[in-house]
């Protein structure tokens, strides 16, 4: 059985951002609704009630507003040990009539994270600007800037990654940080996508042999270098992907062992097609994506996931062999809920093969009757899903 787990990460946030979902909120966008930032030190300092005192560094904030001077005393519980120094959020208040601050946003930080944080381009500017200025950060000697520059670009469109020549990357730093060990897949993922954008043939072999690369954990990045080598491989690409993760049940691992391919590489692999439908010129035309994705019809791990985005591209070629998943007794009912949802939109589809319209509307008549309970939760939790992208 496949189990998802969503974990939730609670951040203290000057003004909650919407949507936010792995990896965690940037700094810029954790700082960036706040009234000042500040750059303090904690010195061991108390003050007549006991309450620790922290010296201002250095600040920045929003319009006029007045906020601590430079060198300047505020009451705030420290990040321990002490000496530490890091980044305060606050915000203005009001209180019994009298104005004052609330700090509640804290993040450890060094000078040059608060530089960092104190230039980050606007939320609101043009999205490749906004990667401009990150990209200068990508594998900072500042690991937190690194990371958190790192974040910024992973949240990006395919097509600013796609424009890395432009973001003043260089194609010889992405080589080495993806043949570095040290650094992680997850980012490895991002530099992938952001190689593939300089459009360099000699650049397969080395994406290929991320993609290759056989682990029995799940990889965060793979599906990103997926996409990276299928931007650049196109329809050849595809079809080795196809034949290596898509349709194979075992593969071999670096020693020639025959191992079971896990599923996270499979849903990593529809995952990097689900990001190519989802551009308006992908490198590998949206029915070659597509046929990519039938075999996995079969699976009853991934199936369910697969049906939605044929519906998604009205792609109605496969009503023959969703009839027969519906019909068979031992196919999943998470399965038989998909597509007995397929079947109802197919049969309310424009420009569909009338025939076929009507051998859909049969069988739904018939799974009606011998198989009530599907036919009635699929058309009361059938929702309408977005167009595709033409």
């Amino acid at each position: 059985m496949r189990c998802l787990f969503f974990v939730v990460v609670f951040q203290g946030l000057c003004v909650p951002a919407e949507g936010q979902s792995w990896p965690p909120q940037t700094l810029s966008a954790k700082f960036a609704n706040c009234d000042a930032t500040l750059w303090v030190q904690w010195d061991g300092k108390f003050d007549a009630d006991e309450r620790p005192m922290v010296r201002v560094l250095d600040s920045f904030g929003k319009g006029d507003a007045a906020r601590p001077a430079r060198g300047s005393l505020i009451g705030l519980w420290p990040h321990k040990p002490q000496g530490r120094k890091f980044l305060v959020g606050g915000r203005r208040s009001k209180t019994a009539g009298q104005e004052g601050w609330i700090w509640d946003r804290k993040h450890p930080a060094t000078k040059t994270v608060f530089d960092y944080v104190k230039a980050a381009p606007d939320a609101n500017l043009e999205p490749v600007q906004r990667a401009i200025y990150f990209a200068r950060f990508l594998e900072s000697d500042d690991k937190t800037v690194a990371i958190d520059a790192w974040q910024e670009l992973h949240r990006m469109p395919l097509e600013v990654l796609f424009n890395a020549p432009k973001l003043g990357l260089r194609r010889i730093d992405l080589r080495t940080w993806l043949a570095s060990e040290s650094i992680p897949d997850q980012r490895k993922g991002t530099y992938a996508l952001l190689l593939a954008g300089f459009g360099k043939a000699a650049d397969k072999p080395l994406l290929f042999s991320l993609v290759e690369h056989r682990s029995p954990d799940y990889r965060l990045g793979l599906e990103q270098m997926m996409a990276a080598y299928l931007t650049l491989a196109a329809k050849p690409g595809l079809d080795q992907i196809s034949k290596l993760v898509i349709q194979p049940k075992m593969s071999k691992d670096s020693s020639g062992n025959l191992i079971e391919i896990v599923f996270s590489e499979k849903y990593a692999a529809v995952q990097a097609i689900r990001r190519l439908l989802k551009l308006s010129e992908p490198p590998i035309p949206k029915s070659d994506l597509m046929a990519a994705l039938y075999p996995l019809l079969k699976n009853d791990l991934l199936a369910d996931l697969v049906i939605p985005d044929l519906v998604r591209q009205k792609d109605w070629s496969q009503m023959k062999l969703i009839g027969e998943r519906i019909e068979n007794t031992e196919t999943p009912r998470i399965i038989k809920l998909g597509a007995v949802k397929y079947l109802l939109h197919f049969v309310n589809a424009e420009s569909a093969d009338k025939q076929q319209q009507m051998k859909a509307e049969a069988l739904l008549k018939e799974i009606a009757k011998t198989q009530p309970s599907i036919y009635k939760s699929a058309k009361r939790t059938m929702i309408v899903l977005p167009a595709a992208e033409k």
